[in-house]
């Protein structure tokens, strides 16, 4: 009389079921105004070339701060995206102006490091937005984890070293939820709320 604590013997070897790939990812965030995206766009440009980067700036339109990061999923979660948008309605904060002043690359061994816009100005403003919005996701029963305030500019495997540059402001007047298209290099807007 023998006992085994496993599963039966045939089922070790099998494969297991494959993992679909993530496609979609959902973002909570502030978007530049046109005029900001141009800026910031003429910035990415500036970096590529003066450090000889290898990949491309994002397109005009993509530049966004985080707010929080929803996840990426391999289907886009209807019901997740229904619940975001209600806490997302709920949220009331003052619209305010924010700065950013210095770039450099987020450290990332191993794969393209994303080159960033990174600034001290107007960050309580942001910092109080994430805050009400971050209770209101957590109420909602929604996993969010929350974004340092930055602009990514392009991923490149060159690192930008840290520097100071001519502040960029704008006034932040209401924030977005974005659907980036993984491996497709485009995002849509799910909706977008006044402060």
């Amino acid at each position: 009389m023998h006992s085994h604590a496993g599963p039966p013997l045939p089922f070790l070897g099998m494969p297991r079921a494959p993992v679909a790939p993530a496609r979609h990812r959902l973002i909570l965030a502030v978007l530049p105004d046109d005029a900001t995206q141009l800026r910031i766009a003429a910035q990415a440009w500036r970096l590529h070339n003066r450090y000889r980067l290898r990949g491309r700036p994002l397109e005009i339109g993509r530049f966004h701060l985080p707010l929080f990061a929803l996840g990426e999923h391999a289907q886009l979660p209807e019901r997740g995206i229904a619940a975001a948008k209600r806490a997302a309605a709920g949220v009331s904060v003052r619209s305010f102006d924010i700065g950013l002043d210095r770039v450099t690359s987020f450290a990332r061994p191993g794969q393209p490091q994303p080159v960033v816009m990174l600034g001290d100005g107007g960050l309580a403003g942001f910092e109080q937005l994430q805050e009400a919005l971050g209770a209101a996701l957590r109420g909602a029963g929604l996993p969010a984890r929350a974004g340092t305030p930055h602009v990514t500019l392009q991923y490149d495997r060159r690192a930008v070293p840290e520097e100071t540059i001519e502040p960029l402001c704008w006034r932040v007047q209401d924030f977005v939820l974005l659907h980036e298209h993984l491996g497709q290099d485009r995002q849509s807007l799910l909706g977008r709320w006044p402060l």
